[in-house]
């Protein structure tokens, strides 16, 4: 099987193939182990910063809104 990228690991700066992957869920499947976005410091020279806000969207709080009747004449 070939490595589908390279990521560097943040806690020893290690490299690691990564095989499988699911950017939407933050899951990398690699040689030596299972990493998330906070596990990697970089994804073949691109900071996980960036992929992670690609791929990644925070949850609004929702805001109940307050709407006018709307009038038809």
């Amino acid at each position: 099987m070939k490595p589908l990228f390279t990521v560097m690991r943040k806690a020893d700066g290690k490299t690691d193939f990564i095989y499988s992957f699911n950017f939407k869920t933050g899951e990398f499947c690699g040689g030596a182990d299972v990493y998330s976005y906070d596990d990697v410091d970089y994804f073949i020279g691109l900071p996980a910063e960036f992929l992670k806000a690609l791929f990644i969207k925070p949850e609004k709080a929702k805001k109940e809104i307050e709407s006018e009747p709307i009038v038809v004449d």
